[in-house]
């Protein structure tokens, strides 16, 4: 007698599946949905209370519940992310989506006009310094890789959007001040926002990727293949990454900031006030150009959140600042942990940044 198998249903939709795909058992519609979402690297703003049924008659109405019932199914987008560059098909990275300004309801010569000025001069630089391209495809990093890039970014940030967050009327003592204490934040929360919601990697601003999920590979000296200290670092450093995704990254992606909404937490990180070394006159002028950033939010949520409440909107991106200020101190322990396990040049440019 022949053994019947029994029929397989997509993990996603209930659909009848045909195959495992990047790690679930799915149909092909719902591997061709993850796929192009993957691939697109676009961010999916939720417009719903994470309730939503994924079935074969509503997947299509929430790309949102969809993509994260994928994960959650076991969907990895490292996986797709590894087919792309084994058959080296053509990749479009993220330049538009997210990253690409909306039409501004912001005012000629507002902070936030200015701001999105800077930030498209940045992107354009970054296409240059990185030589990205359409059919780019993402790599997964290593922590050396890892220490180049952000090195390289690092001044093309300075270059391109600081100077975009005037604060020629203080000392350039006190701009260093701002600077430095700006760079480690927009590192680490550019990078969370770049990442799909719910996703396991970390992009890097030229295109290629960490994957948490294989946190060794990324501390893997790939110099010397048979070092085994890449091992005791991931050791060491797997619990931060996780609590940075708990702290900073599932945060962000409740919250889903459109790209002002980024430009005016930007703009407030940057004009802190009651830092180390901080004078008075640097605080009020700190002070004083975050009440104009903070007015300037409620104008444009105004201005998009016509039947909703800004009110409740402006408080939530505010509240953004303390997760992100969490994961800063998180940051500083990793650096005093770095030093006693001598583990200091996995994060270099990070730590190097810091104490400038």
């Amino acid at each position: 007698m022949t053994r019947q198998t029994s029929p397989q249903n997509c993990l996603i939709c209930g659909d009848s599946a045909d195959s495992l795909h990047f790690g679930a058992l799915s149909c092909r519609a719902c591997a061709a949905f993850f796929r192009r979402k993957v691939a697109g690297r676009r961010n999916i703003f939720r417009r719903c209370d994470r309730q939503c049924q994924v079935d074969t008659g509503m997947r299509k109405l929430c790309a949102s519940c969809r993509y994260d019932k994928c994960l959650k199914m076991g969907m990895r987008e490292s996986a797709v992310l590894s087919r792309l560059a084994q058959k080296n098909q053509h990749y479009k990275k993220s330049v538009g989506s997210s990253d690409e300004c909306e039409p501004s309801t912001s005012k000629s010569g507002s902070i936030l006009e200015n701001l999105q000025n800077a930030y498209q001069k940045l992107l354009q630089a970054r296409r240059k310094a990185f030589n990205i391209t359409p059919d780019s495809v993402p790599q997964i990093c290593n922590y050396k890789r890892m220490n180049e890039v952000f090195y390289e970014d690092i001044k093309l940030v300075m270059e391109n959007l600081i100077g975009a967050m005037n604060c020629s009327e203080v000392p350039k003592d006190q701009q260093k001040v701002l600077h430095v204490h700006f760079m480690v934040p927009f590192m680490l929360w550019k990078a969370a926002t770049s990442q799909p919601v719910n996703s396991d990697l970390f992009y890097l601003p030229n295109g290629d990727y960490i994957d948490e999920n294989k946190i060794e590979e990324y501390y893997q000296n790939p110099d010397d293949l048979n070092d085994k200290s890449g091992e005791a670092a991931a050791e060491v450093f797997r619990p931060y990454w996780k609590l940075n995704r708990q702290t900073l990254k599932m945060h962000l992606d409740d919250v889903q900031l459109d790209l002002p909404e980024l430009l005016f937490v930007c703009a407030m990180v940057f004009y802190d006030y009651g830092l180390q070394d901080q004078t008075d006159d640097c605080i009020e002028m700190c002070k004083r150009v975050r009440s104009q950033v903070i007015e300037e939010l409620t104008d444009y949520e105004k201005n998009v959140r016509i039947n909703d409440d800004h009110s409740y909107r402006v408080g939530q991106i505010i509240m953004v600042l303390q997760a992100i200020q969490r994961t800063v101190n998180m940051i500083h322990e990793t650096r005093e942990i770095s030093l006693v396990y001598n583990l200091y040049e996995r994060h270099s440019s990070i730590f190097e940044t810091m104490k400038d």
